[in-house]
């Protein structure tokens, strides 16, 4: 997890709560096309929340929804495997620059990240 010889270090930055058992990662500045179908059935690929359940409860559970072109879209949707509850939301950051790299999102209750591949002095441990 290096750039030209730099650590990247994982922090965790804190809990995202679930009350659906799935969660979707995009951009906060689309939510005013976000859909009012909150009880639609059978809406897989459309932004919005009937869209996002009839995405995470079939095959391959997960993907895109909103979509735009093929495989993009304004958001993705998976289920946590776990159900409803606050899970972790780790960022692998550049400590120099600041630069986020990766967003993880631990859905295991028994997991936390503390990794040798990161650095020790994590400012935040879930």
């Amino acid at each position: 997890m290096a750039k030209n010889n730099r650590k990247i270090r994982r922090h965790c930055v804190g809990f995202v709560g679930v009350d659906s058992g799935q969660l979707m990662l995009g951009d906060p500045c689309n939510l005013s096309t976000w859909g009012g179908n909150e009880y639609a059935n059978n809406r897989p690929g459309e932004y919005s929340y009937a869209g996002a359940c009839s995405t995470t409860m079939t095959w391959p559970y997960s993907g895109i929804i909103g979509t735009i072109r093929p495989r993009e879209g304004l958001a993705a949707v998976v289920p946590t495997g776990f159900g409803d509850g606050l899970y972790p939301v780790y960022i692998d950051q550049d400590p120099e620059d600041g630069r986020v790299w990766a967003v993880t999102v631990r859905f295991d209750p028994d997991f936390c990240v503390l990794g040798d591949l990161f650095l020790e002095d994590s400012p935040g441990e879930c």
